[in-house]
């Protein structure tokens, strides 16, 4: 029974397998090239994403930190009149009824500077 079996041919079974790896290799290496258009190795295009993505991170804080609006400050003015004794205050009703006196007594100019200085008080903690 065993001598009716032929022996197969073992030089045609490894050239047939051979043959079928091969043109496995060759159609995927053919995929990469149809869909990309070019080829590229693995460390390659590892590489090149990594380049990318600190590239493009780093661009658009550059970018960020130039285009940031600019806060001016108002120059600030010394008073040189002379304060009120402090007998006059306690008798006005305290620092609070002297305080709104000072803005009420301010000119024009000075009353423009403190309002800028109070709206870029109040954009500075909105800020924060």
């Amino acid at each position: 029974m065993e001598t009716d079996i032929p022996e197969p041919d073992w030089a045609h079974f490894r050239s047939s397998v051979r043959d079928e790896l091969l043109s496995r290799s060759i159609q995927r290496q053919s995929a990469v090239r149809r869909w990309t258009g070019w080829t590229i190795r693995p460390a390659a295009a590892w590489a090149l994403s990594l380049f990318m993505a600190v590239g493009i991170t780093t661009l658009t804080v550059l970018w960020k930190i130039d285009h940031r609006p600019q806060e001016t400050t108002a120059p600030i003015q010394v008073r040189t009149e002379t304060p009120e004794p402090v007998a006059e205050m306690i008798q006005d009703g305290g620092p609070e009824r002297s305080l709104f006196g000072d803005v009420m007594s301010l000119g024009e100019e000075q009353q423009e500077q403190l309002r800028q200085m109070l709206e870029s008080a109040q954009k500075g903690a909105s800020l924060q």
